[in-house]
């Protein structure tokens, strides 16, 4: 046991600099002996919901936080984060948000009725949810396992009962969502209630608020990215539709780290040279955790790299065709009409036995569950671009998973 603590400490100390360990050590010292016992002394108002996302201003806790500032006018949104500079850019577009640790964003988190967040409650504040409502809206449903399904790897680590460490620097894993946001009865049953550990009731079954813009005109989507993106996503959406097929790879995370772009053997020289023939794009968009150097693909004439700050659900739909492997992208991509898929697991055995692994029950087995054409090597994914396999429509012969109304 001792020995196990210290290996956590040190994947901790490893994980984080020093100045962010000495942080989240005061967070807790302090979290747990003042914040978080006066969390369930203070009065809730009902009408007061605060909003968050591990990602900063993104996921379903962004498209509804929009949606009941614009639509619901008995209700207070307020966005709460620990990024000082997206609460100042919040704040210029004239949305109430406050720094998590300032007086008025620690005092809102005390006193607001509901919390929605995208991860779990740490996303707002996880010391003063106290006697709130809190509503997990998540950040995807797929194939790979999640939460306390995962039995190894690094995150299983985290999510031990009996880890100490992880009680103290991650309390938050173990508080139990009063709702979590689902996507269908077959989400709740097959991946969620035993990821969560919560009952069937607790699971609300809805389609996801960042995909409702799926279901809009291209136009529509356009005049939304004008009122609450930048310009510089504006300007990539107009240049996507310049090019006759536009390509975005979507890797899951690794948790080992190691550099899977090289190790999938991409030739981005070879690549470049078919895209320009058929008057293409290829956008690398890696998830938000993965640290990899990809200045080198600045290079290209028709490969971009998308910016993390830019939200990708306002780029899919003027996407042709998604690249991915395991992520949860896939099952919101299907959405879309008209859009094909590839797959390319080129690493499936190493990501099910080094990282969270893929769910064993067999009504997802990821050959047989899984649609779309498949590549195992770069040679293959490039052999698919230029058959211009994309003339099929996969996507739209798909029942999705998710029920719409």
């Amino acid at each position: 046991m001792k020995n196990s603590i210290v290996k956590y400490l040190i994947y901790m100390y490893k994980r984080y600099d020093f100045k962010s360990f000495l942080g989240k050590t005061l967070e807790a010292f302090f979290g747990f002996l003042f914040i978080y016992p006066l969390s369930y002394l203070t009065k809730r108002n009902n009408r007061i919901w605060v909003f968050g996302s591990h990602v900063k201003f993104s996921g379903n806790p962004k498209y509804l936080f929009l949606y009941v500032h614009e639509e619901i006018n008995s209700i207070r949104p307020i966005w709460i984060s620990g990024d000082k500079s997206l609460v100042k850019d919040l704040r210029n577009k004239k949305y109430e948000a406050y720094y998590k640790w300032s007086m008025k964003g620690l005092y809102y988190s005390l006193i607001a009725g509901v919390y929605f967040f995208s991860f779990y409650t740490v996303d707002i504040n996880y010391f003063a949810v106290g006697r709130a409502l809190d509503f997990n809206l998540w950040h995807g449903i797929g194939i790979k396992l999640i939460e306390f399904n995962v039995k190894h790897g690094e995150a299983a680590k985290h999510y031990n009962p009996n880890n100490l460490i992880s009680r103290i620097y991650a309390p938050f894993l173990f508080r139990r969502p009063q709702y979590l946001l689902s996507t269908s009865k077959f989400t709740t049953d097959y991946l969620l209630k035993d990821a969560f550990r919560i009952s069937e009731n607790k699971c609300i079954e809805l389609g996801y608020p960042r995909t409702d813009l799926f279901f809009s005109s291209l136009d529509t989507v356009k005049q939304f990215v004008k009122l609450h993106e930048n310009q510089k996503t504006f300007e990539l959406i107009e240049k996507i539709q310049k090019y006759s097929f536009s390509y975005i790879y979507m890797p899951t995370w690794r948790e080992t780290r190691y550099d899977f772009i090289t190790s999938a053997g991409f030739d981005f020289a070879l690549l470049n040279e078919q895209l320009i023939k058929t008057n293409s794009v290829f956008i690398l968009k890696l998830h938000h955790a993965t640290k990899l150097d990809t200045s080198s693909i600045a290079n290209y004439s028709n490969i971009f790299v998308l910016d993390n700050k830019i939200d990708v659900y306002v780029i899919l739909p003027f996407i042709t065709t998604l690249i991915t492997d395991y992520s949860s992208i896939y099952h919101d991509f299907m959405l879309l009409d008209n859009k094909q898929i590839i797959l390319f697991p080129f690493d499936k055995e190493d990501y099910i036995s080094e990282n969270r692994g893929i769910t064993l029950d067999p009504r997802l087995d990821y050959d047989e569950y899984t649609l779309g054409q498949r590549a195992y090597s770069f040679e293959e994914l490039l052999s698919l671009i230029k058959e211009e396999f994309y003339k099929l429509k996969y996507c739209s012969t798909v029942v999705y998973m998710v029920p719409r109304a």
